[in-house]
């Protein structure tokens, strides 16, 4: 015996009227006496589709199902009063990560000595409005061509939401012994390495991704900032340069079990006896694993496996 099963939904939800403070109604002044009102929109679209099949061949059964969400967020309407179309939310994923478009590493070619000795940038590159800057310091694109590079240069560069989730399961039974097995995933979402394990400066602890910092003689291959004893504005700002793609499959939890032979459970008295073996947080399988299963501050990530045993009377 077997049977295919597929369900399969579209859905458009619009969320209105929230409240917010409308910027462009009153001046920055009024910032402490300005009311609430109902404007902001939001626009949800997307489908879900399941599938699930099963067959049995004597002794054998097989159930294996799978699911996919996509989902599309958009903002609306909002109130917003910026100087640059690039930097409006309007349209863009609820989620967006903005930030500044990194071009790698300033290299000593990029400056120059000033009458006074002091190391200056050459002439025609934008002037970063985040501190100076010397050689092996990220460098960004100037958007909007005023020739200063500040936080009216921030572009969405990616999105912590992501569009698509998928799910997996698998249920093999042969006899009395059954085999339960999930997995999910997500595809198209962005993150941050904000923490302080890889944005470090001035004083703090230094972790091994500063073995790949930049000096003169490792312009070229370097993947970390120069390092300085002093603070830093310029180089840990949200950017592309320190933006991981955040997709992965994790294997949830598996979990094998027995169930015992009635004449058995008629000897011991019981109605149903099965013993089970369960394991969590088995697998993930991502480009940046190790990224993702690194915390700061808390308890480190871990697998659990349990022993179980079901008994009714």
């Amino acid at each position: 015996m077997k049977s295919l099963w597929i369900e399969a939904n579209y859905f458009k939800t619009e969320l209105d009227k929230q409240l917010t403070f409308i910027n462009e109604k009153y001046p920055s002044y009024y910032n402490t006496f300005r009311p609430y009102d109902n404007f902001n929109k939001n626009q949800y679209t997307g489908f879900e589709m399941e599938l699930n099949y099963t067959k049995n061949i004597k002794n054998w059964s097989v159930s294996l199902g799978a699911n996919v969400l996509y989902n599309e967020t958009q903002a609306v309407s909002r109130s917003e009063v910026n100087e640059f179309d690039y930097q409006n939310r309007v349209g863009r994923e609820l989620s967006s990560i903005f930030g500044l478009v990194d071009q790698g590493f300033y290299g000593v070619a990029d400056f120059e000595f000033d009458n006074e000795g002091n190391r200056v940038l050459r002439e025609g590159l934008p002037v970063p409005n985040f501190g100076a800057v010397q050689p092996g310091d990220l460098k960004y694109t100037d958007q909007n061509n005023d020739g200063i590079i500040d936080n009216d240069d921030r572009i969405a560069i990616g999105q912590t939401g992501s569009p698509w989730t998928y799910g997996v399961n698998l249920n093999l039974k042969y006899k009395r012994l059954n085999l339960f097995v999930l997995g999910t995933g997500q595809t198209g979402a962005q993150a941050l390495t904000s923490n302080s394990y890889y944005q470090v400066n001035g004083t703090d602890k230094y972790s091994e991704v500063v073995l790949g910092r930049w000096t003169p003689d490792t312009a070229n291959t370097a993947t970390f900032p120069r390092l300085s004893s002093q603070t830093n504005q310029n180089n840990f700002r949200p950017s592309t340069f320190w933006m991981y793609d955040n997709s992965y499959f994790r294997i949830n939890r598996a979990q094998l079990t027995y169930e015992f032979a009635d004449a058995l459970c008629d000897e011991i008295g019981v109605d149903d006896f099965s013993l089970n073996f369960q394991g969590t947080n088995l697998l993930e399988i991502a480009e940046n694993k190790d990224i993702r299963q690194l915390n700061i501050g808390s308890s480190p990530l871990a697998r659990t496996y349990s022993l179980g045993v079901r008994i009714a009377f």
